[in-house]
């Protein structure tokens, strides 16, 4: 049995500020899945601390998935295409962002244990525990 412990002290980033909330509410279909989205806002921090900037580069690359040809699922239903964004949008860099996203997806996920650093495998580890975790409720 998995948990993921949602105590204040871990999701003090849900409380931030209710636009950057409504953005993301429109992309998820749990509190969890907030969560999921939430780091991937923060490994965007590496492109700009405040939350506009991290907003505004989940927005660009959502948008250059969709210019891709990659379905309306959003980044947590098709991390491929996400990653692929990704590589499209920073070329080389993308390494670092895809790095800064799943250290903070392991983190928050308790997926440390998972050796890859595969953005794709990392996201679709996370989602498997939220499902885990909504089949428990």
């Amino acid at each position: 049995m998995v948990v993921l412990d949602l105590q204040p002290s871990v999701c003090t980033d849900l409380s931030r500020e209710s636009k950057i909330k409504s953005k993301s509410a429109s992309l998820v279909d749990s509190l969890d899945e907030m969560v999921l989205m939430d780091c991937i806002d923060e490994g965007l921090g590496v492109l700009g601390r405040d939350d506009e900037r991290k907003v505004y580069w989940r927005l660009l690359l959502i948008e250059k998935m969709k210019e891709s040809g990659a379905n309306d699922r959003g980044i947590l239903r098709d991390p491929d295409g996400f990653l692929k964004a990704v590589e499209e949008t920073f070329g080389i860099g993308a390494w670092a962002i895809e790095r800064a996203i799943t250290v903070e997806i392991k983190k928050r996920f308790e997926l440390r244990a998972i050796e890859s650093n595969n953005l794709v495998i990392i996201i679709k580890a996370a989602m498997h525990k939220i499902a885990e975790i909504q089949n428990e409720d």
